[in-house]
């Protein structure tokens, strides 16, 4: 059914009558809020109730957030932090490696210009330690030979220093066998020693008898000890027969390879390197190899104590 004219007239008439009824109440709210007292930096929302409070939102930097139930204004905290001008920077220390992407890779350790040191040297520290052991048991079995000698020198054996596995100690095994190889070798120097049959056919007298401090002079001081061990150790004149308890493990020498000690370095980082500078040696680099705590250098032959190169290693997140 149609609506008359007329009949439309009255029905915008009651619609105009209820929006100017809700604008009235609007303006009434409005009204009622602006006659009371509203404190500097506070705005207005509605309570629990509908009706309308004060929020305080004046705190230095402090932001309004809304909270499932309200607003409230709260400082801003965490990996951000926000001046009263507006202007937000990140937290010193926030950006760690647990928000980055996988996938990037981070340096974690530079070196611009290192040189080598003997002292670094792989296979330097390994045959060392590998020749002093093996020193440590011919030794010790020639002294207690009491077929060999008169008597058992039980005064200078067995050796007592821990097993060589690093270069303290190494150097602590190695300055023991200076001490009681001398004093042992010296016996047959005597027209009556000891443990010896008479005085010695052969010279076996140390180069040095002083305390090694680096690697370089642990090298020096086993070769020696290992060189004149057999010549003592073969004396017929001296002992009995003689050659029962030879020596036969190769010379501690330098190898290829260093290792450089690096606390931030990891199983698993990539290392990038450049020699700067090949040294005496005139080496080439060959490969580098990240560990827990070191990297591995390998060159072509010994770099030696000049040789100067950088490198950079990087970890890739995941």
């Amino acid at each position: 059914m149609a609506i008359s004219n007329k009949n439309k007239e009255r029905l915008n008439n009651m619609n105009k009558r209820a929006r100017d009824a809700q604008l009235g109440t609007v303006i009434q709210t409005l009204q009622n809020n602006q006659n009371q007292d509203l404190a500097v930096g506070s705005l207005v929302i509605g309570d629990g109730a509908g009706a309308p409070s004060a929020l305080d939102a004046k705190g230095d930097g402090k932001i309004v957030v809304g909270n499932g139930t309200t607003a409230t204004s709260v400082a801003v905290s965490g990996d951000i932090t926000l001046a009263n001008t507006g202007a937000v920077a990140i937290a010193a220390g926030a950006v760690n490696t647990a928000k980055l992407a996988t996938g990037i890779m981070l340096p974690v350790s530079v070196e611009d210009a290192k040189t080598t040191s003997v002292e670094e040297n792989v296979a330097g520290l390994s045959s060392a330690i590998a020749l002093a052991e093996s020193l440590r048991t011919n030794l010790d079995a020639h002294a207690a030979d009491a077929v060999e000698h008169t008597a058992a020198d039980s005064d200078n054996f067995p050796l007592t220093s821990p097993t060589a596995t690093d270069l303290p100690t190494l150097i602590a095994l190695a300055t023991e066998m200076l001490v009681d190889f001398n004093a042992h070798e010296a016996d047959d120097d005597a027209d009556a020693g000891s443990y010896h049959d008479a005085i010695e056919g052969s010279d076996a007298t140390l180069a040095s008898t002083s305390a090694p401090t680096t690697l370089a002079e642990c090298i020096t001081r086993l070769n020696d000890i290992k060189a004149k061990y057999n010549i003592h150790e073969g004396d017929s004149d001296s002992h009995d027969v003689g050659g029962a308890h030879t020596e036969s493990t190769a010379d501690a020498a330098n190898g290829a390879a260093i290792l450089v000690v690096d606390a931030n370095v990891s199983s698993g980082d990539d290392v990038s390197w450049s020699i700067l500078d090949s040294g005496t040696g005139s080496v080439t680099g060959v490969s580098a190899v990240a560990a827990d705590g070191g990297i591995t250098f390998t060159f072509s032959a010994d770099p030696q104590g000049d040789c100067i190169i950088s490198y950079i290693a990087v970890t890739t997140l995941s």
